[in-house]
């Protein structure tokens, strides 16, 4: 199936990758979702508000209103923020979703996690921390620069300063 072929419709299951291609019947059943088709790459930043299935690979930033699906085959280094987020594939770069983010038990996530509800099955790699609330407008890009407490936050993400060690902060000095 092309990147934007409207012969048929697919419909995908994560969980079970599995995939079942039926007759598009209208031109709007084939274009209601974006796919990145396997043995191809984009760079760049990717913004919609229909669902997005990515199985190939992207790199740089996804900014989706509707749903966000990491295939099996897909390859992922972009920050995601979306309606919901189904990852099985593997994925650098932080998660925000405004209801739900799932790993599959093939899903390989380096990354943080921010969602209502989040799902990891067993079998799922995940190399980050995990917040359920309820993401705040523009938290995507607070939770790229967020830095703990001491260190200062720099345009490009990265941290300059000291960081804090145990038993420096204020409290601790007046308990000595």
């Amino acid at each position: 199936m092309g990147l934007f072929s409207k012969e048929t419709q697919t419909t995908v299951d994560p969980v079970r990758e599995t995939t079942k291609r039926t007759p598009a019947t209208t031109p709007s059943a084939a274009s209601s979702a974006t796919i990145i088709a396997r043995g191809s790459h984009f760079e760049g930043v990717v913004r919609g508000s229909q669902d997005l299935r990515v199985e190939g690979e992207v790199s740089g930033e996804i900014e989706c209103s509707a749903q966000v699906v990491v295939g099996s085959a897909g390859r992922v280094k972009a920050m995601i923020r979306a309606r919901s987020i189904q990852v099985a594939g593997r994925v650098e770069g932080d998660l925000t979703a405004d209801e739900r983010i799932e790993l599959a038990p093939s899903a390989a996530v380096i990354g943080n996690l921010l969602a209502p509800r989040i799902l990891i099955k067993e079998g799922a790699s995940l190399q980050g921390s995990v917040e359920m609330s309820a993401p705040t407008a523009g938290s995507a890009k607070d939770a790229r620069q967020k830095k703990p407490e001491g260190e200062k936050a720099t345009a490009n993400g990265n941290s300059s300063g000291s960081s804090k060690t145990p038993g420096s902060s204020k409290a601790s000095r007046a308990k000595k």
